[in-house]
């Protein structure tokens, strides 16, 4: 056995970040003191954050640590900025995650690390073993898929595949108690005779390879190893009836079992936890603005790197537009930022970001005043993002007559938009802006929105798809006008009210049997009303009242899209309930189609297997979508990512009133859109994921004109299911990163379509080092650029 002294700390859990910073101090003052006295006590630490808050906090422990760093017995590994939530965080903030991190590493420690070290997040993105690959990490560590409920994870050590085929190596720490009952493991090993000997025990390639791991010392709450548990693995080291154990790091633990694991077993697509599905809603505000922060950073990267081309040298803020410190807010910045304050308040802006998706605090399992912190720093985020976006457009428009909208997308929109309280029409190129076309008619190759009262409900057609929606929201009927199919088999928009009295964990869990345990709300006392009808837009206005809740809808339906909009206010003050909107679909498939990072994955309809009813609630991105060969309907949202799907029957979970270890958690006033569209074709044919993009990215409008005078295209990706992740100055500031990703799982040759000056352009991969030549296409083959299936592809050019 592989001992790997260690400590979990939790950055938010049951105590504010601001003890945490206290919390590191002392337990990596105990480790640094037992160094001094056992020099053959080795302790790994991996979150760069963490080291963060020492050098500036604990100067003195800092510079202790950094010698032992030097002399080996201080192991640098981890790879990661924190240990995130990895079921919400979207693709692009892992590879922030890994960039921040490893640079962090690298600069501070000289360290490369190799691995993924997440023991206790609640399940793991099929896509990130590409991510890893991609950012020049090897090993993926955790114990947390042995907490399954329902079905023991099969194997310890294997390899694991992703959805785009890249292999990674991959580690389940084993240690529990010899007489255990359950499949639990511990990450927090105490060493003692039982749980060494069960280490051992609960290892199952037994006749393949003699070499375990543990991770030993206190932990969540920080402390680390003791004296006890040294002085254990000195005796342990060679006691008779024992496995042998040895103080040790975890690379050299991989290093060791590298000749004998070619042989091991793969795990093919997502590590799904059977365990904490409540996770995916708790905290439900948290997760919107995570999701609102991660998208506003990205347009706001895009327009940094459009003036960077195009305005050299001019920076687009002068100041903080937040100079006031959050709780964790630090002032040390990489040398490249310090001249720059546009890019220390975008970097300020990332790590506020990377430093509330811990797996605790994202998650929404964390008590009552860290979502107090976490909502002031999402308030920081957004002044910092708004104020980047706004100066920026300041410099690509001119005048203060009409409107111009931006599009942040890579693919040409058409769309019905607000401007000034009316419906207007955008047209806007690919990754460009255009002025908006002021009319109270649509063009000519579209049907007007036609809206018409019945006896119970109203009427709505636009040519494309016609609906019945009942006096209390929900809708009865639903067709597609181009294939004259019905899609609805219920009643959908149906609002769904679940027990939810969890086994153990109230914020963590959602139990099987709560999923068929609901009453249907929001019917009785329900108010509609005609808000608006005209030829480009028709919105009906719902309350719906149920217990001590409100329900406030808006239903939206637009010429020339099928689309349709549910914008949802909702007042929440249930306790020990889940709220849930059900859509049953007249579809007939086996499997749901459901965004993951940079990507997506089938799951099934049905519950044949104990490994398929365990996933009676699972996680999505965007969207989620149901189709057969010539239709389907794809279920997007702007923030909500509980699901449940069975049979044709989807239904999004809005809203979980969990009662520990936040007794007022979610109570209160939650506003998000979810949409319903259909589509002809499959995912891909239907344009279910640029759908998704248009929801979450809206078009950014501003007073004036393209200061060209006309509509300007700077980058676009013409083949349909290749999406633009990021636009952005490099790390260095010395040039420009762009980042495509191949989204529908196949094999596509594209072209990247740019007006930009591409200057010594480059392949790069995720942490923006170039990739050796004979890798990397000449600028030229970016006309014939060839994408695997899910591929994520970085390129770079010089300023």
């Amino acid at each position: 056995i592989t001992a790997v002294g260690s400590t979990h700390l939790d950055v938010g859990w049951l105590w504010r970040v601001m003890h945490t910073r206290d919390k590191t101090g002392r337990s990596f003052a105990t480790v640094l003191n037992l160094m001094e006295e056992y020099p053959q006590f080795v302790f790994m630490y991996n979150q760069s954050v963490l080291f963060d808050f020492l050098k500036q906090d604990y100067p003195e422990i800092w510079e202790r640590m950094l010698k032992k760093v030097k002399s080996g017995q201080f192991e640098i590994e981890g790879a990661m900025w924190v240990e995130p939530d990895v079921n919400i965080a979207s693709g692009e903030s892992l590879v922030r995650q890994i960039m921040r991190g490893r640079r962090f590493h690298i600069e501070h420690f000289n360290v490369t690390p190799k691995t993924v070290w997440l023991p206790d997040t609640f399940g793991y993105s099929a896509n990130l073993p590409q991510i890893m690959e991609k950012s020049g990490l090897e090993y993926f560590v955790t114990s947390k898929l042995s907490w399954n409920d329902t079905d023991r994870h099969p194997y310890d050590t294997f390899f694991w595949r992703g959805i785009d085929g890249t292999v990674t190596k991959a580690q389940l720490i084993t240690a529990q108690k010899y007489d255990s009952e359950e499949i639990f493991t511990t990450y927090n090993g105490d060493l003692s005779v039982s749980e060494t000997m069960g280490a051992w025990k609960r290892y199952e390639p037994k006749a393949a390879y003699n070499e375990v791991v543990m991770s030993y010392g206190y932990g969540d709450g920080g402390g680390g190893p003791t004296i006890e548990m040294i002085e254990r693995i000195r005796r342990w080291k060679n006691f008779e009836g024992l496995p042998r154990v040895d103080f040790g790091t975890v690379r050299g633990f991989f290093d060791t079992i590298e000749p004998v694991k070619q042989e091991a077993p793969v795990w093919v697509g997502e590590l799904y936890l059977e365990l904490h599905r409540g996770t995916y809603t708790s905290q439900a505000h948290n997760k919107l603005m995570n999701r609102r922060s991660e998208l506003l950073l990205r347009d706001a990267e895009f327009f940094e790197a459009i003036c960077a081309a195009f305005f050299p040298g001019e920076e687009l803020l002068d100041a903080d537009p937040w100079p006031e410190r959050t709780v964790w807010d630090v002032d040390a910045y990489a040398p490249e930022k310090e001249n720059s304050p546009t890019a220390r308040a975008l970097d300020r802006a990332w790590k506020l970001i990377l430093l509330n998706q811990f797996h605790d605090i994202l998650p929404g399992s964390s008590i009552g005043r860290v979502y107090q912190d976490s909502r002031r720093d999402y308030q920081v985020i957004t002044a910092i993002g708004q104020a980047v976006i706004s100066s920026a457009l300041a410099k690509l428009v001119e005048g203060n007559f009409g409107c111009t909208a931006f599009n942040t997308l890579a693919h040409p929109r058409r769309e019905i938009i607000d401007w000034q309280g009316k419906p207007a029409l955008a047209e806007v190129p690919a990754g460009g802006c255009a002025a908006v076309t002021i009319s109270s008619a649509p063009p000519a190759d579209w049907q007007p929105v036609q809206v018409e009262k019945t006896t119970d409900g109203w009427a709505l057609a636009n040519g494309i798809v016609a609906l019945h929606i009942t006096a209390c929201g929900e809708i009865a009927s639903l067709r597609d006008l181009r294939t004259g199919r019905e899609l609805l088999q219920e009643p959908a928009n149906q609002l769904h009210l679940l027990r939810d009295y969890p086994n153990r964990w109230s914020a963590w869990d959602i139990e099987g049997s709560a999923m068929e345990d609901f009453i249907v709300v929001g019917r009785e006392n329900a108010r509609g009303e005609l808000l608006e009808a005209s030829p480009l837009r028709v919105v009906l206005a719902f309350e719906r009242p149920f217990g001590q809740s409100l329900v406030r809808q808006k239903i939206i339906l637009r010429a020339g899209s099928s689309r349709i909009d549910f914008v949802t206010t909702t007042d929440w003050q249930e306790r020990d309930r889940v709220l849930k909107v059900s859509f049953p679909l007249a579809l007939r498939a086996e499997n749901a189609r459901c965004e993951t990072q940079f990507g997506q994955l089938t799951r099934p309809l049905h519950r044949n297997t104990s490994w398929d009813a365990a996933r009676f609630e699972i996680p999505v991105q965007r969207w989620i979508d149901l189709s057969e060969g010539d239709c389907g309907v794809a279920l997007l949202n702007n923030g909500t990512f509980g699901c449940d799907a069975l049979g044709g029957r989807v239904r999004l979970t809005l809203l979980k009133a969990g009662s520990a270890p936040d007794p007022e958690a979610d109570r209160g006033v939650h506003a998000r859109t979810f949409s319903l569209f259909p589509h002809l074709g499959d995912h891909l044919r239907g344009g279910v994921s640029e759908e998704a993009l248009a929801l979450n990215v809206p078009l950014l409008l501003t007073p004036g004109q393209p200061r060209e005078g006309k509509a300007v295209s700077w980058i676009s990706l013409p083949r349909p299911g290749v999406h633009l992740e990021a636009l952005k100055v490099a790390e260095d500031r010395r040039g420009l990163v762009l980042r495509c990703v191949e989204w529908s799982g196949r094999q596509v040759e594209t072209a990247v379509e740019t007006v930009l000056p591409l200057k010594n352009l480059r392949e790069t991969d995720l942490l923006e080092r170039p990739l050796p030549e004979e890798n990397s296409p000449a600028p030229a083959e970016l006309s014939r650029l060839v994408l695997r299936p899910f591929d994520i592809r970085t390129f770079r050019c010089d300023l």
